[in-house]
């Protein structure tokens, strides 16, 4: 995350640098593509998010992490929404279009520094010498297929040996299908993470719509620039009012409600367990058996959970309701844009929007529950490439490549391929099935299905 920061500092010089210098700098203007790909290099914009999730996904609970990424993306578009305006007012009061981006570095080079020498590590020493082990595990498994890829000289060995080449990869194939756990629903492999990550990639390709929606107000409604301004940063602020106080409202009112419970261990001779842990029949009435089993026990408590605490599995499938939630208002704030006969409307439809940001970090908690314990940072690095490629790559052409063909016809049609996306996205989500909880007492259940 500091790496990320360092790089967007040295784009903000760098455009500073060029303006006053440009006749002095080889390659004139030419010269801003080199802080772009020292920013490349150093991760982006994207590699700092995919960094400060994981960051918060370490220090939050499971069920409060969906409430945290809120937070963070709900301030992000805070400042979205001022830094326009702000940026006009100090033009308007300075005369000088630099003004703003000194303002700008200056707030790169604090943030520079409080990202090294403030925020402390989210791991402990033990959790990061852990890592490290592995890695060097990883290194070493890599130096022996070498070695004996050579010693055997054949070429399917060495063709299976360079597969750790693709370690950078790796984060991604996270995504990929892969076998299914034992109790988990279905058949065959595993799609959950696939699926999230369409759904999740579909999504994020509207970050690049923004843009062209700016486009639609010019050539439709005639809108300048001033007007854009105060758009830009209606919506902003609705995103922004949404994430950081409704959608924490509404998380902390309709999340399930848990009191705090006790697991004890089976005492010796109870009915569910042998003294020799081999399961016995079950009683008449499993209920009685539990309680002879809580009357028997110790009073000593093993396994405490706080009160208010969500279970994984609890929280997980709020998650999946929050996301499908957010996709219902993005579907119908999308027809309302395609059935705008006007600036108002349009802009109401615009602005509603908004309010189905709660998608994207409702889709990173539920992701963390799906992913194997730690490979967090794994994750988040496979989320940021998806962010990329839809935000950047994607989305741009798709949109852009719509919105020249049809801009002289039917400008609209832009905004149909958006809400087809959002019932594509819709329909992806709804494949995901979530694994059942583990039981508490493995054994009874399984007597008690061979009963049934």
């Amino acid at each position: 995350m500091g790496c990320s920061v360092i790089g967007l500092l040295i784009s903000e010089g760098n455009l500073i640098l060029v303006t006053l210098m440009q006749s002095r700098l080889p390659g004139d203007y030419w010269f801003l593509t080199a802080s772009s790909v020292i920013d490349g290099f150093l991760g982006g914009m994207w590699t700092a998010s995919a960094a400060a999730h994981a960051y918060l996904s370490d220090c939050t609970e499971p069920h409060a992490r969906a409430r945290a990424f809120s937070l963070y993306t709900g301030t992000l578009f805070i400042g979205i929404a001022l830094g326009p305006t702000l940026g006009s007012l100090l033009v308007r009061v300075t005369g000088d279009l630099l003004t703003p981006f000194y303002i700008a570095l200056v707030g790169h080079i604090l943030a520079v520094l409080y990202m090294w020498l403030v925020i402390p590590e989210s791991l402990s020493e033990e959790d990061m010498a852990r890592n490290r082990e592995k890695r060097e595990i990883i290194l070493q498994e890599q130096a022996e297929a070498l070695r004996q890829s050579r010693r055997s000289g054949s070429w399917r060995e060495r063709l299976w040996a360079l597969r750790f080449f693709l370690t950078p990869f790796e984060p991604v194939m996270l995504f990929w299908p892969r076998k299914r756990e034992v109790g988990r629903p279905g058949r065959g492999r595993e799609w959950n993470l696939t699926l999230i990550a369409i759904a999740y990639g579909i999504m994020l390709s509207f970050v690049s719509l923004s843009a062209f929606k700016a486009q639609y107000a010019i050539a439709v409604f005639g809108w300048t620039a001033e007007e854009l301004g105060y758009w830009l940063t209606l919506v902003g602020i609705a995103r922004a009012f949404h994430l950081v106080v409704i959608l924490p409202i509404i998380t902390r009112m309709l999340k399930p409600k848990v009191s705090g419970i006790v697991l004890r261990s089976p005492a010796p001779g109870s009915p569910l367990l042998r003294a020799s842990d081999e399961p016995s029949p079950l009683v008449d009435r499993p209920t009685e058996a539990l309680e002879q089993q809580s009357r028997s026990s110790s009073p000593e408590p093993e396994f405490p959970v706080p009160d208010g605490q969500l279970p994984p599995h609890v929280a997980a499938k709020f998650d999946v309701k929050i996301a499908r939630v957010s996709l219902l208002v993005e579907l119908i704030s999308s027809l309302v844009i395609c059935l705008s006969v006007g600036p108002k409307s349009w802009t109401m439809g615009s602005t509603m929007q908004s309010f189905g940001s709660g998608f994207a970090p409702s889709i990173q908690s539920l992701s963390l529950f799906l992913t194997p314990p730690g490979e967090n940072g794994k994750l988040f690095g496979s989320l940021a490439v998806v962010s990329a490629l839809g935000g950047q790559v994607l989305g741009p052409a798709i949109f852009g490549s719509v919105f020249v063909a049809t801009v002289g016809s039917f400008p609209k049609a832009i905004f149909i391929v958006a809400t087809a996306g959002v019932v594509l996205a819709s329909v992806v989500l709804s494949l995901v099935q979530l694994p059942k909880p583990a039981p508490l007492f493995p054994a009874a259940e399984e007597q008690r299905e061979e009963l049934e």
